[in-house]
């Protein structure tokens, strides 16, 4: 239900990462996949990758592409040094989303996909980059 990982980009253009972790992936009636991955990292409970448009183009993390985190509190939010820090907490502020924007999503490394989801909801579901 999602295009191959090597199709993948981050939004300046380099590789869209390793993301293809054990998950449960799903295909809804409009076209769009959701992948879900269960992890107790922190307050973590799980991360689920959402493609809008399936494995349809332009398949770009941060336009199409979308990492976000459920918490154990029952909150929908972006990650902190996802794989680094075991003391992710949601919700997460404001300056810390736009950091990880900066730091993670407009990053070149594939290793680092969150932050694009955060920096939407820091001005009102829009997409400003």
């Amino acid at each position: 239900c999602f295009a191959n990982l090597s199709e993948y980009r981050k939004i300046q253009g380099d590789s869209g990462g390793h993301w293809y972790a054990p998950r449960n992936y799903y295909t809804l009636a409009d076209g769009s996949s959701l992948g879900i991955a269960y992890h107790l990292i922190g307050q973590v409970l799980a991360e689920v990758v959402i493609d809008t448009n399936g494995s349809k183009g332009p398949n770009i993390v941060g336009r199409d592409c979308f990492f976000v985190y459920i918490y154990n509190n029952g909150i929908v939010d972006d990650a902190i040094n996802f794989y680094v820090s075991s003391e992710q907490s949601a919700p997460v502020d404001k300056d810390t989303r736009e950091q990880e924007f900066n730091s993670a999503c407009l990053s070149s490394n594939p290793d680092l996909y969150h932050g694009c989801f955060g920096k939407i909801l820091n001005d009102n579901w829009e997409m400003t980059y």
